[in-house]
């Protein structure tokens, strides 16, 4: 479960990265 978690809350932070 964690492992999916860590998944989700990365997708978001390099949508805003690869956006920059």
């Amino acid at each position: 479960l964690s492992s999916a978690s860590k998944v989700e809350y990365y997708e978001p932070t390099t949508l805003p990265l690869k956006v920059l």
